[in-house]
């Protein structure tokens, strides 16, 4: 047994409740079950039953140390739990709370030891306020499966794709996978701001600071410019972007069709691919084109780019922030934003119901 940690659902580095030097001093302390390693020959001895759809753990935890074992704490993280499941589900309340008491009653346990077991488990949230710079945090932040990308750092490395964590990745990415290749991100919307430990930052605050980095690049930078954008982009593009870029205008329509205009094309090591398309397009072409250039990098910056040249009027502030961007710029391209909208909704709910956490 060890020091545990339970975290949110969909977030490795956001802490929720931690067992720390825990001491079965009391006949209702339990060890955490996940953090709990047993013997196998202890394991079958003792018949771990099934009776309890979610209290079965319990159980067998009560059985093994009203026995005389051995047992040793490691003073060390070794188990992540994500919060969620039946036991802490406020639907399967009433339903824990009766096994609980059938399991406290046949051990010669009594309702009192139920709430003492309760009370001391409230000892579990004192421990957070000391793990802001803990080395859990350091250490664990390296194997999270979102890694965000900061302007500075996207030029270090080749072979990536980049894109912003807002509602609209997230439900698609629930239904096409686009984490197939090396895929990081910086935060953007409500969606990805509650879920993370990142504020927003939408795609146009995003690209502006990586515009020194791009004109100082010390690389031989090639920029590439996939999607259709007007005129006066193009102008804003040339008057801001020192570095030469070249724009290939895809095709309209279905991303067969998109995808097929870009198989002449042929880039390079150290060139910067840039895609000017709505997600889920511009995410599903991204790994299309990585998995034949895997030396380049990928920026999916959607619509950003028209914003800051003028040709698509920016959210005001106060909408921006109430958090009802979305809304503003239902105002243009009407009809395709409110079906992407709409569709993204329902797969983000549909994520949800289903338990899973997509890329977390």
């Amino acid at each position: 047994m060890e020091i545990f940690f339970s975290v949110k659902k969909n977030n490795l580095l956001e802490i929720t409740r931690v067992w720390q030097n825990l001491k079965i001093l009391k006949k209702y302390d339990l060890p955490p079950h996940t953090g709990t390693f047993i013997k196998k020959k202890i394991f079958k001895k003792l018949n771990y039953s099934n009776k309890y759809s979610i209290a079965s753990d319990t159980d067998f935890l009560i059985k093994l140390f009203k026995t005389e074992i051995k047992f040793y704490y490691l003073d060390k993280f070794i188990c992540i739990m994500r919060s969620g499941g039946l036991s802490t589900s406020g639907k399967y309340f009433y339903k824990k709370f009766l096994e609980d008491i059938e399991i406290y009653n046949k051990n010669g346990l009594t309702f009192l030891d139920y709430l003492k077991k309760l009370s001391s488990k409230s000892k579990q949230l004192f421990y957070l306020k000391n793990l802001s710079t803990s080395i859990y945090l350091k250490k664990i932040n390296n194997y999270s499966k979102v890694k965000f990308v900061k302007e500075g750092d996207l030029l270090k490395s080749n072979g990536k794709i980049i894109s912003a964590l807002n509602l609209a990745y997230i439900a698609f990415n629930y239904k096409f996978n686009f984490r197939k290749h090396n895929h990081k991100y910086w935060s953007d919307g409500i969606f990805s701001s509650i879920s993370t430990n990142k504020s927003k930052k939408p795609g146009r605050k995003y690209f502006l600071k990586l515009l020194p980095k791009l004109n100082n690049s010390k690389n031989e930078l090639k920029i590439y410019i996939l999607g259709d954008i007007p005129e006066i982009t193009e102008m804003w593009l040339k008057k801001k972007l020192k570095i030469k870029y070249v724009n290939y205008k895809l095709a309209y329509g279905s991303l067969k069709k998109i995808i097929k205009s870009t198989k002449t094309l042929k880039f390079c090591k150290n060139d910067l691919i840039i895609l000017t398309l709505p997600t889920p397009k511009q995410e599903l072409l991204a790994n299309f084109l990585i998995k034949k250039f895997s030396y380049i990098n990928i920026l999916c910056i959607g619509g950003s780019l028209n914003i800051l040249s003028g040709h698509e009027k920016e959210t005001p502030n106060i909408l921006y922030k109430l958090n009802l961007e979305w809304l503003w710029r239902l105002r243009f391209d009407t009809k395709r934003r409110f079906e992407r909208l709409i569709e993204s909704g329902l797969l983000y709910l549909k994520l949800k119901l289903s338990g899973k956490t997509s890329i977390f």
